[in-house]
Order: structure tokens, then C-alpha cells, then sequence
């Protein structure tokens, strides 16, 4: 399937009008025209934006029609976050840089007199 196809079929999925699902998708309605013509293609953002709504939509095989769309994906760079096991998804880590800004007890002098 095209990516333009899938547009279209995520569209009447969603059971949305081309400004509600612009909208949805964070672009104008004439992109969408653009791309369910294949006039266009949508860059990686909207694409992903695409999955996401496709997700929503409990359509996993829409998402993963708009991700082999990104480079690097269908070279296996890349691989889209709801592929992951859940053991793979890495802590997120505090970020400390702020607190080393106010905190005058890790101040450390590097300049010259």
C-alpha cells in the first residue's frame, strides 16, 4: 500500500473530514489533499504524527506502513518505539545541569583572575 493510500484509509478510519484530521495531524488541509494525491509526501515529522494517530486508532498496521515511510527504518536503523519490548526502554536520567547552576556548593573556578 502507498503511502498515500494509507493516508486515505487512516482518514476514513478516524471517520474524520480532511480539516478535522489536518488538524489531527498538525498540518493544513491542502498537505492532506497534496498527499492523498501523491503530490507530496509528508516530511518525518508529520509521518510520525501519522503513526501516532494510527496508533490511536488502533490500526498498528497503518503505523507501521507510515514508518517504513522514514529513512532508516526500513533499513533497520531505526526501529519505531512500539516494536521495543518494554524491557528496552532505558530510564530516563535527571538532569543535573540546572542544579549545577544554582547550587553554589558545585560551583568549581575555571576562569583566571
Amino acid at each position: 500500500m502507498q503511502l498515500s493510500e494509507t493516508i486515505l484509509v487512516l482518514r476514513e478510519q478516524l471517520a474524520l473530514t480532511r480539516h478535522a484530521f489536518a488538524k489531527k495531524a498538525g498540518c493544513s488541509p491542502s498537505s492532506i489533499a497534496h498527499y492523498g494525491t501523491a503530490k507530496r509526501s509528508p516530511g518525518a515529522f508529520t509521518i510520525a504524527r501519522l503513526c501516532r494517530l494510527a496508533l490511536e486508532a488502533n490500526r498498528p498496521d497503518l503505523a507501521d506502513a507510515f514508518a517504513a515511510a522514514l529513512p532508516g527504518v526500513p533499513d533497520g536503523l531505526l526501529v519505531p518505539s512500539w516494536k521495543l519490548p518494554a524491557t528496552v526502554w532505558l530510564p530516563v536520567v535527571e538532569d543535573t545541569s540546572a542544579k549545577r547552576r544554582t547550587d553554589p556548593t558545585s560551583w568549581s573556578w575555571q576562569g583566571r583572575l
